[in-house]
């Protein structure tokens, strides 16, 4: 697409939305805090500007509300599964990393940009930038440079979140067909992002001795890409000054880059009234206009009349009393002669002011954001459980704003894959959940169709919650309903909550291996002290076992020597030297006979003769 077809869509798109601009300015307005009276107002000493900060605060609060925690990405499983959902599960986890390198690179983080646009203008765009393809495709710079080697480093890809006042999209009924974005920045940034590209411009601010800004046109479609570039010395749109040509090229892409997501409804023609944003209504009423004007005048009233006379006197002199204000309860010193002192009253402010001024207020609050949300001004002694009903109402009022930043977050991440499948590149990611944390997965580029991926993303408002309540909860829909328990993980906040699963299967594995190993070790000491015992009673019985022996031999050596002194006391002297005869014959334990009774008729009955000798 050549310059002059490029400048004639710009004017037509520009001519279509300029409603749509007019509305997104006057946003602006408000969100700054921009404003001056009125000119049917006349100009006085006294009347002052006071300007309330109740849009301003209902933008920031939408934003901290549900931009503080990082969102939750969560990817369908092809298949239901154990294989497709832990598959699933590691996605989840690169597209977390990707999404937190890519956001740690930026100035600000994409999930803050994307929140603020959402709120404020009801509608987010931007487009993911893949750096290997610029680097390559388009000759930025070199890939062996140190600033493209640190910048791959981070993550290969960028995420430009664009104000939606520069950003006229082409929609149908289909898809969205193409983007055409105008952006203004400052020279030196145009130049370090486009390298070699914008040499040409580099070389024109070079000796500039004032700031120089760069108004581009960035047209793409399904076909091709177009930018041209525009020198100016003022930060506006002003695309009047010397025209560069940096690309215009067929791109070769399947997909568009681009993500432009918009709250609003395709009822109405007027591209003001196609989008909705937080502070339309009052915009359209001019309620914030009439605040200001009513808080401006009983502000500037109470100021006037601050320094009022407290007193009218006269005196013959006209010098007026004397009065020392510096001390309490002083007196007043009179003149001689007509003296009149009369104090006046304190002047008031008209307290129907006050009320229209309450009265307006509260409209605004009941256009915006509820005011519990950014105070928690709560009655005393209000149930916890009341509180937890309040703030669901009042989250539900900016529901769809957070429902725009969840959709856009979840295009931005289906870009990335659609990125590395193209460019058949692997996507490498680790988990940063506690669960899992340092575990590293791979995406083969190959492996995945990204048109069968759907992603999921919550923004999880930061608020004040009953955790032991939702946990309570949670146990009893698992027990009684039957909820699965990795959903009641999720609404807790829990990243990761199949790892968590298995991180509390571990712990209890571990429990039970500790105690399998308590009871093993005492089943061990039990044994050890039965030994002991069995071995003990072995020695006390071996003990006894040789103390009877000792008595028996102790007993035998008794009794012999009994024997041998009862046969010398009979032995006769025909028998020299049987005393002495040894041998089994002799010992009387082996049921032999002693050698003193083998003497003929030493222990022999009566009346029984002698061995060997027969009756005649």
């Amino acid at each position: 697409m050549n310059l002059q077809k490029l400048t004639a869509l710009h004017n037509r798109l520009t001519n279509h939305f300029k409603d749509r601009d007019a509305l997104f300015d006057k946003v602006d307005q408000h969100v700054h805090c921009i404003w001056e009276f009125p000119k049917e107002i006349p100009e006085t000493s006294w009347l002052r500007p006071v300007k309330t900060t109740d849009p301003s605060d209902a933008i920031q609060t939408t934003v901290r509300t549900f931009a503080t925690h990082n969102p939750k990405f969560r990817v369908t499983p092809l298949a239901n599964d154990s294989p497709n959902k832990q598959r699933a599960n590691e996605i989840e986890q690169i597209i977390r990393w990707h999404w937190k390198k890519a956001s740690q690179r930026a100035e600000i983080k994409p999930t803050w940009d994307i929140m603020e646009s959402a709120a404020r203008y009801a509608m987010v765009a931007g487009q993911v930038v893949y750096l290997p393809c610029q680097f390559e495709t388009y000759k930025t710079m070199g890939k062996s440079s140190p600033k493209a080697k640190y910048a791959l480093s981070q993550s290969p890809f960028v995420i430009q979140i664009s104000n939606p006042k520069g950003i006229y999209p082409q929609y149908s009924d289909m898809l969205l067909e193409s983007v055409l974005a105008v952006r203004s920045q400052p020279a030196e940034d145009f130049v370090s992002f486009w390298g070699d590209r914008a040499k040409d411009i580099k070389k024109k601010i070079k000796d500039s001795p004032e700031p120089m800004y760069v108004i581009s046109w960035d047209h793409t479609d399904y076909d091709e890409r177009t930018v041209f570039a525009f020198l100016s010395t003022s930060n506006t749109d002003d695309a009047s000054g010397e025209p560069f040509e940096i690309v215009n090229e067929p791109h070769g892409l399947p997909f568009l880059p681009w993500v432009v997501k918009t709250w609003g409804n395709t009822l109405d023609t007027s591209s003001k009234h196609r989008v909705n944003p937080m502070l339309a209504s009052i915009i359209e009423g001019g309620q914030w206009d009439t605040q200001n004007i009513l808080e401006s005048i009983g502000t500037s009233l109470v100021i006037q009349r601050a320094a009022a006379p407290v007193a009218y006197d006269e005196t013959p002199s006209g010098e007026g009393l004397e009065t020392d204000f510096s001390e309490p309860a002083t007196t007043i010193h009179g003149t001689t002669g007509l003296t009149k002192y009369t104090p006046l009253p304190s002047p008031h402010v008209d307290p129907q002011i006050a009320a229209y001024t309450d009265r307006f207020g509260a409209r605004m609050s009941k256009a915006l954001v509820a005011r519990v949300l950014q105070n928690l001004d709560f009655p005393s002694g209000t149930a916890y459980s009341s509180v937890e009903k309040i703030l669901d109402v009042a989250l539900g009022a900016v529901a769809p704003y957070k429902l725009l930043a969840q959709d856009a977050i979840g295009e931005f991440a289906k870009k990335m894959l659609e990125w590395a499948h193209f460019w058949k590149d692997d996507l490498v990611g680790y988990s940063s959940s506690r669960e899992r944390r340092g575990e590293r997965y791979t995406l083969m580029h190959d492996e995945f169709d990204p048109s069968d991926i759907d992603i999921e993303v919550t923004l999880t408002p930061h608020l004040p919650i009953d955790q032991v309540a939702m946990m309570n909860a949670g146990i009893l829909g698992n027990k009684n309903l039957k909820i699965p328990l990795g959903r009641i993980l999720e609404d807790l906040g829990y990243e990761d909550a199949e790892a968590a699963i298995e991180e509390w299967e571990q712990e209890r594995q571990n429990e039970n291996a500790i105690s399998l190993g308590l009871r093993q070790d005492q089943l061990d000491l039990e044994l050890q002290v039965e030994a002991k015992r069995a071995q003990i009673a072995q020695q006390m019985q071996m003990a006894q076992q040789m103390q009877m022996e000792q008595q028996m031999q102790a007993q035998q050596a008794q009794m012999e020597q009994q024997v041998q002194a009862q046969a010398m006391a009979n032995a006769s002297p025909q028998s020299p030297g049987l005393e002495n005869a040894t041998g089994a014959a002799f010992n009387p334990v082996q049921g032999g006979t002693p050698p003193v009774q083998m003497e003929r008729g030493v222990g022999r009955p009566t009346g029984r003769p002698p061995a060997g000798k027969g009756l005649k």
